[in-house]
């Protein structure tokens, strides 16, 4: 799924789509769109402002309304300003230079003929055109932002406090804790602070819980930086995928000796739902 630095990553690419107009929105799988009539409303409008909340792309439009894309577990956006150039992010996706294909189900054509595409191979994705009321609703049920200042030390310790008896990989997927963490960030901050993430809350000292703040959020910058793990980006024929993948310590390494010790291989287990990785010399 595509976390925060992947959303961030995509928001900034997708900067150019500000003070564009909305032509025409092609929907071939209706529900994805929300609501009923959403694709109709959206043309003739311009996009003012490209946000994000945690995982969340929020598009301001000039009427005043919002446009909310999720990716889910295997949504994909790939943008056409032209022919011949693309500009792509989200889930990774086999021939992705041939849009629109079998896994694009909406087209959003814009007045200087660029087309942005949304694909999603188990459409669990969705766009949803929100007023303002609804926006701020969706917006308060996501915990803080991990990156912004108002995360204070003081919070974060107060947001473990509520939840000893959790581990640390619940509290750290629960966006309502925290937000824009999944999988990948969640299994690799925890390398970075020395603990596994099946640990309970409570266990952790009051060092190791500032530590795990710290090292979430280096983890997070260092992957923007490099544009993500599952970030694509192309021009032409040629692709690149998110640099962060060759710096990934624990996560999708499973078998490999650890990066760190260089003497254990990193495990992968079951825990909470989904695959975690850790190393078992290095965390404890």
């Amino acid at each position: 799924m595509p976390e925060l630095p992947e959303v961030e990553t995509i928001r900034r690419g997708l900067l150019v789509l500000e003070k564009q107009r909305i032509k025409k929105v092609l929907v071939n799988v209706p529900k994805i769109v929300r609501p009923l009539g959403a694709a109709k409303r959206l043309a003739g409008q311009t996009i003012r402002l490209i946000d994000r909340r945690g995982k969340l792309l929020i598009f301001s439009l000039s009427s005043g309304d919002y446009l909310l894309i999720h990716l889910r577990m295997t949504g994909q956006l790939v943008y056409r300003p032209k022919p011949g150039v693309l500009f792509v992010g989200g889930h990774p996706i086999s021939n992705v230079l041939d849009v629109p294909n079998k896994f694009t189900h909406v087209e959003i054509h814009f007045q200087d003929k660029g087309v942005l595409y949304f694909n999603d191979v188990r459409r669990f994705g969705y766009l949803k055109l929100a007023k303002e009321a609804e926006v701020s609703q969706i917006k308060s049920a996501y915990g803080p932002e991990p990156l912004d200042n108002k995360l204070t030390s003081a919070l974060w310790l107060a947001i473990l406090k509520r939840k000893p008896k959790w581990s640390v990989k619940k509290l750290l997927l629960d966006q309502g804790q925290i937000a824009g963490i999944g999988n990948i960030y969640c299994d690799e901050a925890c390398f970075y602070t020395g603990i596994r993430p099946m640990r309970l809350v409570s266990s952790l000292t009051t060092m190791q819980r500032l530590a795990l703040l710290k090292n979430i959020r280096q983890v997070l910058k260092l992957s923007i930086k490099y544009g993500g793990t599952s970030f694509n980006s192309y021009v032409q024929s040629q692709g690149h995928q998110g640099k962060f993948y060759n710096l990934l310590k624990v996560y999708g390494r499973a078998g490999q000796k650890c990066k760190q010790c260089k003497k254990t291989s990193i495990e992968k287990i079951k825990f909470a739902g989904r695959g975690t990785h850790y190393c078992p010399r290095c965390q404890k």
